[in-house]
């Protein structure tokens, strides 16, 4: 799992200066919305988030209610996947197709 995680990281790293050497200016503009993506997310599931970390308390609107069923790794992660991929490649390889 972690040479997964370290390899994508290291992918995303190179592939960023190469392709989008400006874009270290922008990344705070792409990692604040991510970060924040993510902490909500976290808070759909049974356990929550601590928001207000360093308070312990978790915030929670259980939605779902186990992660990793059959309709997130079965649905889900092939439509993010390919919109991944679409999104990189309108930005990235061909940006002068967006105006």
């Amino acid at each position: 799992m972690w040479i997964t995680v370290i390899g994508l990281a290291a992918l995303g790293t190179f592939g960023t200066n190469a392709w989008m050497p400006d874009s270290p200016g922008r990344l705070p503009y792409a990692v604040a919305p991510g970060t924040l993506a993510h902490l909500l997310g976290d808070c759909l599931a049974r356990k929550g988030a601590p928001l207000l970390w360093p308070h312990k308390e978790r915030y929670e609107v259980v939605l779902v209610k186990r992660s990793g069923n059959s309709v997130e790794t079965e649905v889900l992660v092939p439509i993010m996947s390919v919109a991944t991929f679409v999104l990189l490649w309108f930005t990235a390889l061909s940006p002068t197709i967006v105006n």
